[in-house]
């Protein structure tokens, strides 16, 4: 647990087998820092978990990152599947949760500029007069093909 735990913080140990250290080049199976509440369920915390193998089991390394508030960016996921070392999966999620916000303005900036749905039901609107063989001739005139 880390240093500055105190009695209300969730204990990752009670679920399941918790290891106190991890070698920098050890293989892990994956990390995930999570939102979870408190034992009193008045504050919500980050942690961050990164499982890893002992003895032929999954075990656990866990460490409180401090208040949800603090973060802006989503909950990280990194399936590593014993294929990255400790020290790059963390690497990987420190680069994930303090990327450039440029991004996220960027991509909130093109999906309110998007066209893709209206697009999307106007090319219905056309397929569907097309197998009705329907022809239009200006606002008020429809007029039916046969076929």
């Amino acid at each position: 647990m880390p240093e500055h735990a105190d009695q209300t913080d969730i204990n990752i140990g009670d679920i399941a087998g918790v290891v106190d250290n991890v070698l920098p080049d050890e293989k892990v199976y994956f990390l995930s820092e999570r939102n979870l509440r408190t034992r009193d369920y008045k504050h919500l915390r980050r942690w961050q978990i990164v499982g890893v193998n002992r003895n032929g089991n999954m075990a656990f390394w866990t460490r409180d990152l401090g208040p949800a508030v603090q973060f802006r960016t989503p909950e990280v996921r990194i399936v590593s599947l014993w294929e990255h070392s400790f020290a790059e999966v963390l690497d990987m999620a420190e680069r994930q949760r303090t990327y450039d916000d440029s991004i996220q303005e960027f991509m909130r900036n093109a999906k309110g500029e998007s066209t893709l749905i209206k697009d999307f039901l106007e090319q219905l609107e056309r397929d569907k007069k097309v197998l009705r063989r329907q022809s239009v001739f200006g606002p008020k005139v429809r007029s039916q093909r046969n076929g």
